[in-house]
């Protein structure tokens, strides 16, 4: 046949023999159509490979991952399981700058020099607060990732492990804010300072942008942000599938950042405005 001319085998019937006729007169079974002629390779299986393999040539094995040469796929099982852990996040960081915005609030309305007088010390005063807000936390936390299970399919790989990586998260931040509320002599002072913080720890952390969706420049610059470690223990706990050993490093982090601001605040913090 000439350059200009192509065919692709469409088959019919099969031939008895490579250049017998097939029916309807067609060689070898087969109709010429316009187009390009296309092989398709008969498809063999690994045992057929491994008999027709040389002596010296090493056999065949199953790879992990790997099912008919198709890698196995891994990550989450749907968009709401990236979605959720940022949503569980967003609600830890408004109960803890809730929670700064209530010392504030009861140091300048004297509600906390009342307190003193109570023969109990002043850092179970604060501890107590911390662990109100803490609870509270934890109980949203809990309903938003309840209500991802129940009706968006966000199913954890461990529950005991999203628990550790709710509670470590919660104190972490809680922490934080301890220290935030000491920052200004106003509610709105402190509210001011409270937002900026939270809107630079969540824009580098992941709490906006995933953090498999980041440049590698920026993920390594969230490591400074505590929401990243946070956002880290969520995944791991949900679809990354963490094992205890994987999961002690973020949770270690947040817990250390929680101990060491509510020791600061506690030793910064101005019981009255006079």
């Amino acid at each position: 046949m000439t350059s200009g001319i192509v065919a692709e085998a469409v088959w019919r019937v099969p031939a008895m023999r490579w250049g017998g006729q097939g029916r309807n007169g067609h060689s070898n079974g087969r109709r010429l159509i316009a187009g390009r002629r296309r092989r398709y390779p008969r498809q063999r299986s690994l045992a057929a490979i491994d008999r027709s393999r040389p002596r010296n040539r090493p056999r065949l094995q199953a790879r992990p991952g790997l099912i008919c040469g198709a890698r196995l796929r891994t990550g989450p099982r749907n968009a709401y399981e990236v979605s959720f852990p940022q949503g569980v996040m967003w609600a830890i960081l408004n109960g803890a700058l809730g929670f700064a915005m209530s010392l504030v609030n009861e140091r300048t309305k004297g509600t906390l020099v009342r307190l003193r007088i109570a023969p109990v010390s002043r850092r179970k005063i604060l501890a107590a607060k911390a662990g109100a807000a803490l609870l509270s936390i934890v109980i949203v936390a809990t309903i938003v990732l309840s209500l991802g299970a129940a009706v968006f399919g966000v199913r954890p790989s461990s529950i005991p492990l999203l628990a550790l990586a709710v509670v470590s998260a919660a104190a972490g931040l809680v922490g934080i804010m301890m220290v935030v509320s000491v920052s200004g002599s106003t509610p709105r002072a402190v509210s001011g300072v409270g937002w900026a913080v939270m809107m630079a720890m969540s824009m580098t952390g992941g709490a906006m942008v995933p953090l498999f969706a980041m440049p590698p420049w920026m993920q390594t610059a969230s490591m400074v942000s505590p929401v990243r470690w946070a956002i880290v223990a969520f995944e791991g706990a949900i679809w990354r599938g963490f094992s205890p050993a994987q999961m002690a490093l973020p949770c270690a982090i947040l817990l250390t950042l929680g101990v060491a601001g509510f020791a600061l605040g506690t030793r910064m913090m101005r019981w009255s405005e006079a």
